[in-house]
């Protein structure tokens, strides 16, 4: 098992109230995953922009272009209006159902 520190956020208390109201979410394993998520997109920027001329701040503003666009086209083709309003809710856009699965089975099962 991986050792792990804690870190402390700080959150408008009109966000904690809300999040309150769903105590089934593990808002740890949320955090840790989007966490995750940045820091693999961070590493994917460094790398591509290590031996270019462009600027890491150039590859993210492109990369969060990018992935604004294939975000619009995913949300707007699921069929369902409530599986799109949880996708955008974990911020998970849901591009492989068994990833979601597995990340759903973390946030309500705190594995």
């Amino acid at each position: 098992m991986m050792a792990m520190t804690t870190i402390t956020l700080s959150i408008s208390t009109e966000m904690k109230k809300e999040m309150e109201t769903f105590k089934i979410v593990n808002w740890s394993e949320v955090a840790r995953i989007a966490f995750q998520r940045k820091l693999e997109d961070l590493k994917f920027l460094q790398d591509f922009t290590a031996d270019s001329e462009i600027t890491l701040e150039d590859a993210e503003r492109i990369g969060k272009e990018i992935s604004h666009n294939q975000a619009s086209r995913q949300i707007n083709s699921l069929p369902n209006r409530e599986i799109r309003e949880r996708d955008r809710f974990f911020g998970i856009l849901g591009e492989n159902s068994d990833e979601w699965d597995e990340i759903e089975k973390k946030i309500y099962d705190g594995r």
